[in-house]
């Protein structure tokens, strides 16, 4: 209940893109969906490094919320670069 919640607030706050990335992420996709907002679901960090480049600009400002399972260093890494 509390991804499902933090989805619906991002889109409520007028976020322009929600990304998420793996299974545990769905209840947040569907709360953003929910509350109108914008977003996308990857099933893996490797099918969001493919696209990343498509969906960030140089100075988007981006909010990284993942866990050490998902390897949170290197999602940094790959959007530092």
């Amino acid at each position: 209940a509390m991804h499902y919640d933090v989805g619906t607030h991002a889109a409520q706050k007028g976020i322009d893109l929600v990304i998420c990335i793996g299974e545990l992420s769905k209840e947040t996709t569907k709360g953003v969906a929910d509350g109108k907002g914008t977003v996308i679901h990857f099933d893996t960090k490797e099918g969001f490094f493919e696209k990343s480049k498509e969906l960030l600009q140089k100075g988007d400002a981006v909010l990284v919320k993942a866990s050490h399972g998902m390897a949170f260093a290197e999602i940094v890494d790959v959007l530092k670069g």
